[in-house]
């Protein structure tokens, strides 16, 4: 008596969804995880009850996406991305507070959805020029000490947005929590 046996090499499953996306309200987002391996059929399964691999997605909320692979060896996998209602921050990369009532304020774009934002500051030698715990897109170009306006030129700055994705309590300092802005602009008078 013979019996053959065939052996199939297994890839072992592997997956992976991005840790987390902002989103401003109303767009989508798409949630395209990149996965392979384990041994067909592969089934594919959102706690939202969607099967496809790729999901869009526009939440009225921040909502945490779970994705879970299983293949014929009966092995699940699973894979979360949380998706975050808070638009991006975006600062003007030009500023003009000359008097002529148009663009007269250091404005970051979606700020408002970050309360007490830290705002910094500096000129071209890394002395700060402005800094503020609590930012409300009304720097007008002026020293923050003296009142006196800044010179025209290149400025820095860093922001330090304030929600619950970016907390900056003490209670949670470490580095890899933490995020930042940062980037340079042009003042024109």
């Amino acid at each position: 008596m013979s019996a053959s046996l065939t052996l199939n090499d297994y890839d072992p499953f592997y997956m992976e969804l991005p840790d987390s996306l902002n989103i401003c309200p109303a767009e989508f987002a798409n949630l395209n995880p990149v996965w392979g391996g384990g041994l067909p059929p592969i089934s594919v399964s959102w706690n939202t009850g969607q099967t496809n691999d790729t999901i869009a997605v526009s939440p009225s909320e921040t909502t945490l996406y779970i994705m879970t692979l299983s293949d014929n060896c009966g092995f699940p996998l699973s894979d979360s991305t949380l998706v975050w209602v808070q638009c991006p921050v975006t600062p003007p990369n030009v500023f003009t507070p000359n008097g002529d009532n148009r663009n007269e304020f250091f404005i970051i774009k979606n700020l408002e959805d970050y309360s007490n934002s830290k705002l910094t500051i500096y000129n071209r030698w890394g002395k700060i020029v402005y800094q503020n715990e609590d930012y409300l897109n009304d720097w007008n170009g002026t020293h923050y000490k003296s009142g006196k306006d800044v010179a025209a030129g290149t400025y820095y700055y860093i922001v330090e947005p304030n929600s619950t994705k970016y907390l900056y309590d003490e209670a949670n300092k470490k580095e890899e929590l933490r995020n930042t802005f940062s980037g340079y602009f042009q003042i024109m008078r």
